[in-house]
């Protein structure tokens, strides 16, 4: 099963091993040069540069073609981006998949919006790939990681980076199903721990 881990830069991890994985990056943005954080930044010469410049500035996430152009030919493919209260890397990342699903229906993306940046991205990215892993073995492929409720994905890497899910802000008002906003399938689900409140946030957020 040809699955593949697509993460924004935010997550600072630019190879994985063990699996098929790319990186797209976000970019800082000046009115006389543009810094893309992928692999190839100098870091300390980008921090110079800064630390000189008097102008205007910017960050820009990646864009649906950024997204595309990760996604290569894979057919599972999952989407870790930084949380979508920070950026609009997740929403182009959605565009993007529904552009690629439309021009192979029988490819599927899931994008998940991770709710967090940084290193719990490898983690969650981590256990992506334990769980390919396993489906790999499963030789009831249709049972297997992408053939689960997205929403189960979910909570298994949420368990993994020591959250706890709550669920989307439409089931937490106890309807009992709801669609699931982080990979845009449109399945329906069980609460999974309804009330609960991700540590660290507001509730409601």
């Amino acid at each position: 099963m040809n699955i593949k881990i697509v993460a924004d830069s935010s997550a600072n991890l630019f190879t994985m091993d063990g699996i098929s994985y790319a990186s797209v990056p976000l970019k800082l943005v000046t009115e006389t040069q543009e810094y893309v954080d992928d692999a190839a930044l100098d870091t300390a010469a980008m921090m110079a540069d800064l630390a000189a410049y008097k102008g205007r500035s910017g960050s820009s996430c990646p864009n649906v073609g950024d997204w595309l152009d990760a996604f290569g030919d894979a057919q599972y493919i999952f989407t870790l981006a930084i949380t979508q209260n920070l950026s609009g890397s997740h929403n182009a990342a959605r565009q993007a998949k529904e552009v690629y699903e439309e021009q192979y229906p029988d490819r599927k993306v899931c994008c998940l919006d991770t709710l967090t940046t940084g290193p719990e991205l490898v983690l969650l990215a981590e256990k992506l790939r334990e769980l390919a892993a396993q489906d790999l073995e499963d030789s009831g492929a249709d049972r297997g990681l992408y053939g689960q409720d997205p929403s189960g994905i979910y909570a298994v890497l949420c368990r993994q980076s020591g959250k706890e899910w709550a669920g989307p802000r439409s089931d937490r008002q106890g309807c009992g199903t709801a669609q699931h906003p982080h990979c845009g399938q449109g399945q329906r689900f069980r609460h999974l721990s309804a009330g609960t409140q991700v540590p660290g946030r507001e509730k409601g957020h």
